[in-house]
């Protein structure tokens, strides 16, 4: 037996719209969301770690361009390679973005302040090595600007007894050119790690 059709009412069908559009308009407003919160811009401001692993990245897989762009302009790198003296400015900095090309180290703790990250790295290459080191220990500081790295500090650690037997070895000081040993008529002299300053640290090779 047939039933007649139900008769929808203007009210039900108004109601029925006003869902259908409310829904729509929910997920568009949280696709929105959801892609503004997944911009670099956005997740940097959440986590300024952002910005020093996305360098460290950049540099790593050998794009200097692309390191360098995550710099201010008056940017300052210290303490590290061909930047031992302050290097200042992306043209100052370039050739050590292209020196430190490739993986190089492993980061074994991070602080987070407002404005500054800082990091203890492990650092494994050809000169600890050579040494006679499994590893040495850096402490490198991140300060930002504008969004981008306006300064970058690094300095080894002499409490660390691995980094303290690095910086007496040959290798060492034969990297920063200075003299190995001092001949005297009693024999050599002792070899004296190079200060900066700063107690307990000298700057990366």
């Amino acid at each position: 037996m047939l039933t007649a059709p139900r008769v929808v009412s203007r009210s039900e069908v108004a109601v029925k719209r006003i869902s259908s559009f409310l829904t729509l308009l929910l997920l568009g407003a949280t696709t929105i969301f959801a892609s503004q919160r997944s911009t670099p811009a956005a997740v940097a401001a959440a986590d300024p770690t952002y910005y020093v692993f996305r360098f460290q990245e950049l540099q790593s897989l050998g794009d200097v361009d692309g390191a360098l762009a995550m710099l201010t302009d008056d940017a300052v790198v210290s303490g590290r390679g061909l930047c031992t003296n302050p290097c200042t400015g992306k043209a100052a900095i370039r050739p050590e973005i292209v020196r430190a090309i490739g993986p190089r180290s492993t980061v074994i703790s991070i602080g987070v302040s407002p404005g500054k990250v800082e990091m203890r790295h492990e650092i494994r290459n050809a000169t600890t090595r050579e040494a006679g080191v499994d590893r040495i220990i850096s402490n490198v500081t991140y300060e930002f600007k504008d969004e981008k790295i306006s300064s970058i500090r690094a300095l080894l650690d002499r409490t660390d007894p691995q980094t303290v037997t690095y910086l007496a070895s040959a290798a060492f000081l034969a990297l920063q050119g200075q003299p190995i040993t001092t001949p005297t008529l009693g024999g050599a002299a002792p070899i004296t790690p190079p200060s900066t300053g700063d107690a307990g640290l000298v700057a990366i090779p």
